[in-house]
């Protein structure tokens, strides 16, 4: 009787992160939508989204980019595509979150700011 009640619990536990995991895959790719139009994924009292966004808009004010607030509803599953499609992991990721096609950077400083200027090139027309 035991060894029923461990294998149903089991089986409802496997089938229930099944289910959880379906539902925590966005049915895009951020990676593939990010080749033509950047993706910037900000928290709005984010520091590092701010510097970030104001060197982009100043450097690049002709840019092809999508400032998209990762705490309103609507975009929950661009954050989630990002975390999927470049294996960013569960725990906690720095913002912003630049997409850049095959590349994505996470956080904002002078060492993030060159990898940006070094992706970004083939953005600029």
């Amino acid at each position: 009787m035991e060894k029923k009640l461990l294998l149903m619990a089991f089986a409802l536990i496997a089938l229930v992160s099944c289910v959880i995991d379906v539902e925590d895959k966005p049915d895009f790719s951020i990676k593939e939508k990010s080749y033509n139009v950047v993706y910037f994924l900000e928290l709005p009292n984010c520091s590092y989204s701010a510097a970030a966004k104001k060197y982009i808009t100043e450097t690049y004010p002709n840019l092809a980019i999508v400032y998209m607030d990762i705490n309103k509803k609507e975009n929950k599953d661009y954050f989630k595509a990002a975390r999927n499609d470049y294996n960013l992991g569960a725990g906690e990721i720095p913002t912003p979150i630049i997409c850049l096609g095959g590349y994505c950077i996470t956080g904002w400083d002078y060492n993030r700011r060159a990898t940006f200027d070094e992706y970004v090139k083939s953005y600029l027309k």
